[in-house]
């Protein structure tokens, strides 16, 4: 009897534990909804009519605090702790300078939710509404594997991956919505595409470029290679030339080759490294001595021919889709440039969050 009176008395302690864990945390469930509705009144900003929250510049603070420290790091050797963000670092105090990134990032973002609504993609541009979309989102997933279905993705968001994946989402479905037709601010015509191609065609040049190369072959057993090594290091510095390399080693043949990037496409063969000198030589220049199994060779850079038409077939859709980031980020700065901005500086000064 009094050993089930001693269990029933544990029983009950643990309900009692529970209970309290669980007071516990709808007691921070309900302070974070506090939070949440009453951040979300403190206008830091407002872009077209639609409000910025201080709740808002302080998720970007926190997005954008580590890419701060390090630029203060590699700028000024400085490490910031926490107490060390309002401390004056040269001309800038790195609490500002953090402020200052979260409400650029925050205004840039809230253009791209007001265009969205605009096309009909979102139903509201306000940092709350995200919010309850990601919770809206997780219900939907909980009740999903509730009912054994597949869920793709992370079964629950946290906002920091909610926020990124809708940006992105929302980004690329305005570059579609926005690029589908000649009267659409993005549309891309062909001509464009060429156009960009010419304009940057050493970026697209790579697995189109030929190189055509002299190559000298110099046998060497295993035991002679460290001397033969030093040997063809000193002539190519001296600029002896191919034909005069080859005069001083017995067995040396000399050859005309065309490599390609393609050639070395292999990480550490031969080739590989050959092609890596050749990309930033000019015609007359030699490489560098690579062994090679029977002994070493060296190139000399005769001419370099690039296939236009061959580099534009093969990265059309790699330029289509650098040139239409390209505009949609200068759509995005003109559709804001039209709107009206207002900022309370004063408010953006106080907000902080963990960790400064």
């Amino acid at each position: 009897m009094s050993k089930r009176t001693g269990t029933s008395k544990r029983i009950k302690g643990w309900r009692r534990v529970w209970l309290l864990s669980g007071l516990i945390v709808v007691a921070g469930v309900l302070l974070a909804g506090y939070m949440l509705a009453r951040d979300s009144h403190e206008e830091v900003a407002k872009v077209g009519g639609n409000a910025i929250t201080d709740q808002e510049i302080a998720f970007q603070m926190d997005r954008l605090k580590s890419a701060v420290q390090n630029e203060f790091q590699v700028k000024f050797q400085v490490t910031l702790g926490k107490g060390d963000w309002t401390q004056r670092v040269g001309d800038l105090i790195p609490l500002h300078v953090l402020q200052e990134r979260a409400l650029e990032q925050a205004m840039r973002d809230k253009v791209i939710f007001i265009l969205a609504q605009a096309q009909g993609l979102l139903d509201s541009p306000d940092f709350d509404s995200l919010t309850a979309s990601m919770e809206t989102e997780n219900r939907e997933r909980e009740a999903a594997i509730r009912r054994g279905e597949v869920v793709y993705g992370l079964t629950r968001f946290t906002l920091e991956p909610y926020y990124a994946h809708r940006l992105a989402s929302l980004e690329t479905e305005l570059k579609q919505m926005l690029s589908q037709h000649p009267e659409d601010p993005l549309y891309l015509e062909r001509g464009d595409v060429e156009s960009y191609h010419e304009e940057h065609a050493s970026e697209w040049a790579a697995n189109a470029t030929n190189y055509e190369v002299t190559q000298l072959i110099v046998p060497v057993p295993q035991e002679g290679k460290k001397g033969a090594a030093s040997a063809l290091a000193e002539l190519i510095a001296e600029q002896a030339g191919l034909e005069g390399i080859a005069s001083r080693f017995e067995e040396a043949s000399i050859r005309t080759e065309t490599l390609t990037e393609e050639s070395g496409s292999y990480a550490n063969s031969p080739a590989h490294q050959v092609v890596l000198q050749l990309r930033d030589m000019k015609p007359g220049e030699l490489t560098a001595p690579v062994e090679i199994g029977e002994g070493f060779t060296v190139y000399r850079l005769d001419e370099v021919k690039v296939d236009e038409q061959k580099a534009l077939q093969r990265y059309e859709y790699q330029i289509k889709q650098q040139l239409l980031e390209e505009r949609f980020e200068a759509y995005v700065e003109q559709y804001r440039g039209e709107l009206p901005v207002q900022v309370n500086r004063e408010l953006l000064a106080k907000v902080t969050i963990p960790g400064i």
